[in-house]
């Protein structure tokens, strides 16, 4: 059997002190080709015999992120190119110029692998990890999909996604005995997929296309608990509780709860920087909005508990790192879950990162404070269209809507007859 050498090489370069292009070089036959990976380093980032970037030291995190992200790509190109050369062995002997043929073919923008690779790397740019999770999760459903009905099928081109193949492929997702709102997701992000390769001009918008298929998202069991079950919270001791963990848990709970529903992972991402003279502001990771919330009494006290100096973040949840962030968090918002659904076993109800954020919007909702302010139950499809809703106010009105949702009380008197005015 003919060996088909794969290298990942750099371009030579007259000019000193200057990024130079990658390539991967194919000899086949004694015949070579190149295939440029426009990914470009300069000389000190490039270890040629590993055939990897390399971080020298003192490289600024943004370019440390960008170095990990080439060793990734070539990862990928390499795994791609070995599967072509897998599918060409199948059919007999080959040349290195079908290799090139086939992978151009593969990473083509017409190809809906090659196009959902492309979103996932613009995501991940932007660091809109859930949205390229999301992606991923669909291309390896709809990748397997197509396996079942033709061996090269994952080469699909986007124009070759029609009403029939959609329908077909809600068939499969439902044998499959998924839930309808999982059924649902896969087809929705199918939709939003085809429709930027559509605004990008890559393919005909079809009006109508996944008229046929359930996209529709079905209401759920409510994730609002009592307001009794935050005052249960607040009533248990660390003692109570038995270990730290247990404890700083309960409290990221309540913070969140606090702060008007914080996700997560924006918690998970404060640092003292974040602190502005009274007032606590962050920017959204979910819609890039900025939100500014006062430091009311309960909110600094959760703070100065877990202060450390010589520690950049407000919570001790993940440790700084450049490399391998949203995995870290991941695994954060795993733990913090199964220690929240310890806690809520020991006061009798179910706990988890969401229910802060729909439990503030229920109480709020039942003190009186009108829906414009908070949406029913964060009810809105898109939160981020809800926190654009509230942000057209003052914020003093929503620093005194959020005291009150918490204490009941607040310093300044705005209740007129019996109910709230804000």
């Amino acid at each position: 059997m003919t060996y088909t050498s794969i290298k990942i090489k750099q371009r030579k370069s007259v000019v000193s002190n200057r990024r130079v292009p990658l390539y991967m070089q194919l000899i086949r036959h004694r015949k070579m080709k190149r295939i440029p990976l426009d990914l470009y380093v300069y000389p000190e980032e490039w270890e040629p015999d590993k055939q990897i970037a390399v971080i020298p030291p003192g490289t600024e995190r943004t370019q440390s992120e960008y170095l990990l992200r080439i060793n990734e790509v070539i990862e990928q190109a390499r795994q791609t190119v070995g599967q072509i050369i897998g599918q060409l062995e199948k059919k007999g002997d080959f040349t290195v110029d079908d290799i090139i043929a086939s992978y151009t073919k593969k990473i083509s923008s017409a190809y809906l692998p090659a196009y959902i690779d492309k979103l996932v790397r613009e995501l991940t740019e932007q660091q809109r990890h859930a949205t390229s999770r999301h992606y991923r999760s669909l291309q390896n459903s709809f990748n397997n999909f197509l396996s079942q009905q033709d061996s090269n099928g994952q080469d699909i081109t986007l124009s070759a996604i029609n009403k029939a193949k959609i329908i077909e492929y809600e068939k499969y997702l439902n044998a499959q005995g998924l839930a309808p709102n999982t059924v649902s997701f896969y087809l929705r992000t199918l939709r939003a997929i085809r429709n930027k390769a559509v605004a990008a001009g890559l393919v005909e918008d079809e009006p109508g296309l996944f008229k046929q298929v359930n996209t529709r998202i079905e209401k759920t069991q409510k994730r609002a608990v009592k307001e009794e079950t935050i005052k249960d919270l607040e009533a248990l001791t660390d003692e109570k509780l038995e270990t730290p963990n247990l404890s700083l848990a309960r409290d990221l709970f309540l913070f969140s709860y606090y702060t008007r529903g914080m996700a997560f992972i924006d918690i998970v991402h404060l640092t003292k920087d974040n602190i502005r003279g009274d007032m606590l502001v962050y920017t959204r990771r979910k819609t890039g909005q900025e939100l500014q919330i006062k430091l009311i009494p309960k909110i600094r006290a959760l703070i100065e508990k877990y202060y450390l100096e010589d520690f950049p973040y407000l919570f001790p949840i993940i440790k700084q790192s450049a490399s391998e962030e949203y995995k870290k968090y991941e695994s954060a918002l795993r733990t913090q879950n199964l220690r929240l659904k310890k806690i809520g076993e020991s006061i009798g109800c179910y706990l988890s990162t969401y229910i802060p954020r729909h439990t503030w919007a229920s109480v709020a909702k039942s003190k009186g404070i009108p829906e414009e302010l908070i949406s029913e139950g964060m009810g809105h499809t898109s939160l981020k269209t809800t926190r654009i809703y509230i942000a057209t106010f003052d914020n003093t009105r929503l620093d005194r809507m959020n005291e009150f949702v918490i204490s009941g009380t607040c310093k300044e008197n705005y209740l007129t007859g019996n109910s709230v005015s804000w």
